[in-house]
């Protein structure tokens, strides 16, 4: 993630020390990558590393979140997405967040955030990376 981007979030962060997950640890990203079955994003594995599962403008689940987002963990949420949409289409999709709705918020194999609606099954386009989604999440407050 670009110095930038690391920059606001710390600064959020700092004002926000309660909001602050515990970091990822390597053995965690390896423990996640094997029971979900592919490598990590690189750009949601340096998140975690610097700020775990972590408030952030939105929730951004790991393994040991702060409790204000949660106890999900990154994998609890991306296995019950992959049993509530099965699609193959979607197997290497990390679920990551939701919008409180009850919508799985997701990283797709390319790296885009995409967003799944359980009511109608359809899913959208948000941001064309974890870090490119940051641009658009206020964390002046």
């Amino acid at each position: 993630m670009k110095k930038e981007t690391v920059g606001r979030i710390s600064n959020f962060l700092a004002r926000h020390q309660i909001k602050r997950g515990s970091l990822a640890t390597d053995e965690e990203i390896k423990s996640i990558e094997k029971s979900l079955g592919f490598t990590l994003n690189d750009q949601y594995i340096d998140f975690v590393k610097k700020f775990g599962g972590t408030y952030a403008g939105l929730g951004i689940h790991f393994i040991n979140n702060n409790p204000e987002i949660g106890k999900s963990t990154v994998i609890e949420k991306t296995k019950w997405f992959r049993q509530s949409i099965n699609n193959e289409k979607y197997s290497k999709c990390l679920v990551f967040s939701d919008d409180g709705a009850g919508n799985f918020i997701f990283l797709n194999e390319n790296g885009n955030v995409m967003i799944y609606y359980h009511d109608s099954g359809d899913v959208d386009f948000l941001y064309e990376s974890f870090e490119h989604m940051f641009d658009f999440i206020n964390l002046d407050s």
